[in-house]
């Protein structure tokens, strides 16, 4: 006698944690019980999956709804249900939208005033529900998200509009931020506390992205103009190197450390289109460089983000692609590898991705263009789901 193929579908998801990407509800009692499965905080039995993991209908056990379980139509993801929230930057509208990572519910927040274009959470050992600092056309802004949404104003009276920043909780002088601003060539250091800008340090014309922190206290600084990087200490305000780091003739878009800054990553444009590329400082020096090379044509990068010591993600927004590069490995000539080689390295995102987050399992990828956020599991490099957030979303941030 042969095997079903919901017998082969059972034993293939029995044992196995999954989430539900879908609250829709319907009656009716399953058709074949499953193993139990965690789901988050719940404890769901499904009633059939098919090959691909899609739910046919699974009901939550022990779980009081309407009166009595009910069967449930959705789709089942691999791996823990997500938490904590994502928000967004609406440049036109004066918003901030917030999603629920567990219910994938959407609300928005209506601020007193501007328009945010840059959202930037509170720099602790793990993000938590406190202050949002954001960038309008009119200053920088503190928007409490506990008990009400407030908002006061941080006024940079005829400072050039902020491009980019990071905020960071500096040893020297508690909660502050660091911005750069691209038509003076500066970054500033404010101190929210005292509402103030209090000290800033010249990198460079056209100075744009901003690095995550590095465990150092170091962050990177791509300045556009000058077709250079510049690496800037937090606690005293002063750049690392006396010379920038030179990019010949190529331009950089953003980069990012490793953990302990002995390694940098870069993406950019030059003349012939796109480029990754990376530099080793454990056996290399600001003036004694050798740069790996991109082995694989990439025409317009977007963002950047180091998943692990070992995994890295560029995407490519002229292609649409999510590409995974093995980044704790460069050959002899420094070339970087993808992580799977020619073909099952890059994944197929309509509209690419300019800015990258991660909660540690998942990559949220904003996609301006697309009006979205995509969401990408990093175990098995697999789109997920996404987040409709309509035009005019500029920027995203997580917060636990």
């Amino acid at each position: 006698m042969g095997t079903s193929s919901k017998d082969k579908d059972k034993k293939k998801n029995e044992g196995k944690t999954y989430y539900s990407t879908s609250v829709a509800y319907s009656g009716g009692e399953p058709e074949l019980s499953l193993d139990s499965i965690q789901d988050g905080d719940w404890v769901v039995r499904v009633s059939a999956l098919d090959s691909s993991n899609n739910v046919l209908a699974y009901y939550q056990d022990g779980l009081a709804i309407n009166g009595g379980s009910r069967s449930v139509k959705g789709w089942l993801q691999p791996g823990t249900a997500p938490s904590g929230y994502l928000y967004a930057a609406h440049t036109a509208n004066g918003t901030i939208s917030r999603i629920s990572l567990y219910s994938n519910l959407i609300d928005s927040i209506k601020l007193n005033s501007g328009n945010p274009a840059y959202l930037f959470a509170k720099r602790t050992e793990k993000p938590s529900f406190g202050d949002i600092f954001y960038a309008t056309t009119g200053g920088l802004k503190i928007l409490q998200l506990t008990p009400s949404f407030v908002d006061k104003k941080i006024d940079v009276e005829d400072i050039a509009f902020p491009t980019d920043g990071a905020f960071v909780r500096s040893s020297q002088s508690g909660d502050s931020a660091v911005v750069s601003f691209f038509r003076d060539g500066l970054v500033r250091f404010f101190d929210f506390n005292q509402e103030s800008n209090y000290d800033y340090v010249y990198t460079g014309s056209g100075a744009n992205y901003i690095s995550n922190l590095t465990n150092n206290s170091q962050v990177w600084v791509c300045n556009e103009n000058e077709y250079d990087l510049s690496l800037v200490d937090i606690n005293s305000h002063s750049l690392v190197y006396e010379d920038n780091l030179r990019l010949g003739n190529d331009v950089p878009k953003a980069a990012e450390p490793n953990s302990d800054n002995s390694k940098v990553w870069v993406i950019g444009t030059r003349s012939s289109g796109g480029f990754v590329r990376a530099v080793d400082f454990s056996t290399q020096d600001m003036g004694g460089r050798n740069w790996g090379e991109f082995t694989t044509d990439l025409s317009s990068p977007g963002a950047i983000y180091l998943a692990s010591e070992s995994l890295g993600c560029v995407t490519d927004n002229t292609r649409g692609e999510l590409i995974f590069l093995k980044t704790d490995s460069l050959d002899d000539k420094g070339n970087i590898d993808e992580i799977f080689g020619k073909s099952g390295s890059r994944l197929r995102l309509q509209g690419g991705g300019d800015q990258i987050l991660s909660d540690g399992t998942r990559l949220y990828i904003l996609q301006i263009s697309q009006g979205k956020v995509a969401v990408v599991d990093l175990e098995t490099k697999a789109l997920s789901t996404s987040y409709n957030l309509g035009s005019n979303a500029r920027s995203i941030m997580f917060v636990d």
